[in-house]
């Protein structure tokens, strides 16, 4: 197949969730099909990218403006009076958009993928209806649960104004398009029911478990410590789930187990976070690393304290992969396969989550266990190579001439 891929980054260097999906599918349809990728470059990335997984790039610098800048209080005002949400006009780059547009002049695809619903601004409206979706998360999900959880009543009510418009939007663009896969059965279920759109399918969260496997001893590339959490600590649902755990659930344990160590591991953690190192020691944050392995290598105990969110946290199946016993919330667990109490330990209130860290802590025989059986669990079925064969032939089946034509 040859195939336009339309991406709202690029994938190097590879510092979140979303990357790492992507370039896991995309390295294996790379090698039998010809990719061509779209895609717009932040501050820490470099327009020169890897081959490894596509036959051609386009790239182009593009910067959204920080939240704190007066630049993105003057576009905050300007897009009440938008279609598209903030959210996702902030994205918007006229160099790829145009780059999108000749290439669908000069070519034929099989395939055209948009990469997020923040790629759509980037596409041409009318080769919307025979593109596929990709769907990570389901936008308006994140931001409803976020809203649920606000603790200020202006916060509340701007975050579910965010989440009104973000939804209107959503809704139309996946009724728009000709398909949209996304990452589990609930994102599937919750864009059938909320939108009415039928034509979605899933596919599940892969791994490259040979990649996190843990070798034999002690890593020196990162400290040890009991607790771990990996996440981007700029994104909103991730900084909550932190502050969460470290105000409400890391209290308790240290009332039981007063040395227990944490290290909150992520790129770009937010001032309050930050602080969170320098007013307790045994609060390790790290800010970006060049490798994320070596710290679920030296941890105990992987903890994922998430209440809002929507698609599947990749970090769950690393941590399986590297041999991590995993501690959850159930929404940080959802849409991935699992079994509570035999592969991962789901918790969802202060209390429920820090007994289920310190049972593991202190009962070595019960955290081996629950580590093995998910490092078994993501070997045997959620490798990406098996994850890259069901996207392709989702795409098969989905595309090819448009609706109506002979």
């Amino acid at each position: 197949m040859r195939i336009l891929w339309i991406c709202p980054t690029l994938l190097h260097p590879t510092i979140n969730g979303s990357q790492i999906r992507t370039l896991g599918i995309l390295r294996h349809l790379s090698r039998n099909n010809e990719i061509h990728f779209v895609g717009t470059a932040r501050r820490d990335q470099t327009t020169q990218q890897k081959d490894e997984y596509c036959s051609e790039v386009y790239a182009f610098p593009h910067q959204p403006p920080r939240r704190s800048s007066p630049r993105f209080a003057v576009d905050a005002l300007a897009n009440v009076f938008s279609d598209i949400p903030l959210n996702v006009a902030r994205y918007a780059s006229r160099p790829a958009l145009e780059c999108v547009t000749r290439l669908l002049s000069a070519n034929t695809y099989d395939a055209v993928v948009v990469d997020f619903l923040l790629s759509v601004p980037n596409l041409p409206a009318p080769a919307l209806e025979n593109a596929v979706l990709f769907q990570h998360n389901v936008e308006a999900c994140i931001m409803g649960r976020l809203a649920t959880e606000a603790k200020s009543a202006p916060r509340r009510a701007y975050l579910s104004y965010v989440t009104r418009r973000l939804e209107r939007y959503e809704k139309d663009v996946c009724s728009r398009v000709r398909h949209v896969i996304t990452v589990s059965p609930a994102d599937s279920a919750y864009i059938e029911k909320r939108y009415g759109v039928k034509s979605t399918t899933p596919v599940p969260t892969g791994v490259n478990v040979r990649h996190f496997e843990r070798p034999d001893g002690m890593v020196a590339a990162a400290p040890e410590s009991d607790l771990v959490f990996i996440g981007s600590l700029d994104y909103l649902p991730n900084v909550e789930g932190v502050h969460w755990f470290v105000e409400r659930v890391l209290p308790l344990i240290h009332a039981a187990r007063p040395a227990t160590t944490v290290s909150l591991v992520g790129k770009s953690p937010v001032q309050s976070i930050q602080e969170m190192g320098a007013k307790d020691s045994r609060i390790r944050v790290t800010g970006t690393v060049p490798d994320i392995r070596p710290y679920l290598w030296n941890a105990s105990v992987s903890v994922v304290p998430l209440f809002a969110g929507s698609g599947t946290r990749l970090k769950i199946y690393e941590a399986m992969a590297t041999g991590t016993a995993v501690v959850s919330t159930t929404v940080g667990a959802e849409g991935l396969a699992h079994t509570d109490g035999t592969d991962i330990v789901l918790a969802d209130t202060p209390e429920s989550f820090a007994a289920a860290c310190l049972d593991l802590l202190e009962h070595g025989g019960r955290r081996d266990s629950i580590a093995q059986a998910g490092h078994t669990l993501v070997k045997d079925r959620f490798d990406w190579s098996a994850v890259a064969v069901r996207f392709q032939e989702i795409l098969e089946r989905v595309t090819g001439p448009p609706p109506g034509t002979i």
